[in-house]
């Protein structure tokens, strides 16, 4: 049996409407949490934090000299003869950029050892002074080498344990900086809106129910973890769940049919039992 079942967002703690949602999903089905087999949850919530601006406040750590890449962007306008075309602002504002002395050669190359001192004292002037809810680590060439920034995140999560934070090398390992610079910050800002729970969910509440997915953009399930896992803990790489509000349906669709032996088109497809989506 496949159920759907459409339930509104609730921000200030996301997973209470997905444990509502399942409640009300199996009480309207006559079914149980223990006859659950998959539960695939969609949700807008990313989407609407992005475009409403509405997430985290979010801080960059970026290599000396180029805090204003989010700004140059590729140097091409969308309608090239707009004379008043404007952009939209970039995710993190100039002001919570601060460039970190350190520099990787293109071939992976350590050139200037990054500065840990610096690393620190931007860290504590974004959290204490501009009271940053969210970071993004962004250095030159990370994606052919990421040891600038994977040291730069151990000294961030080493002062602030609690604070979420993401590298460049780990969201979008791609070539040209503005693409994988503005991808990564979008990623960190929602911050702790991206938790799908905040650790207080009741574990008895889905102490038998089984995995659950999130959709990424492409309908492709990801993030498959027991539930009670899954809510309590952030879903590490938000922007990929960015366009998926009724990405769950399509999932769940391709997995139904995955599962369906059909011989011919004239044929009715036999029932799939025990699946379940949430969107």
């Amino acid at each position: 049996m496949l159920a759907t079942h459409k339930q509104l967002t609730t921000p200030s703690d996301p997973s209470d409407c997905v444990l509502e949602g399942i409640d009300r999903l199996l009480t309207r089905e006559g079914r149980t949490v223990s006859e659950l087999r998959a539960v695939i949850h969609g949700t807008t919530l990313i989407t609407n934090a992005v475009i409403e601006r509405k997430g985290a406040r979010t801080g960059m750590l970026v290599t000396e000299g180029f805090r204003d890449i989010l700004d140059v962007g590729m140097e091409s306008r969308y309608d090239l003869f707009d004379l008043r075309i404007e952009f939209s602002d970039p995710v993190v504002p100039r002001g919570l950029r601060v460039g970190i002395p350190e520099r990787m050669r293109h071939d992976g190359e350590p050139e200037l050892a990054l500065d840990e001192h610096a690393v620190r004292e931007a860290v504590r002037r974004l959290v204490e002074d501009d009271q940053i809810e969210s970071l993004a680590i962004c250095f030159l060439h990370a994606y052919v080498n990421p040891a600038h920034e994977q040291q730069a995140l151990s000294l961030v999560r080493e002062l602030y344990p609690t604070l979420p934070v993401c590298s460049s090398a780990d969201i979008a390992p791609v070539m040209r900086e503005f693409e994988r610079w503005s991808t990564t910050t979008v990623n960190a800002s929602p911050g702790s809106t991206s938790n799908v729970g905040a650790g207080a969910v009741p574990p008895y509440r889905l102490a038998t129910t089984p995995k659950l997915s999130v959709p990424t953009s492409t309908t492709k399930r990801c993030l498959s973890l027991p539930a009670t896992d899954l809510l309590a803990c952030g879903w590490g790489r938000p922007k990929r769940t960015v366009p998926t509000g009724g990405g769950a349906v399509a999932t769940i669709a391709a997995l139904a049919t995955n599962e369906m032996t059909i011989p011919s088109r004239m044929a009715a497809p036999p029932q799939v039992l025990n699946n379940a989506a949430l969107c």
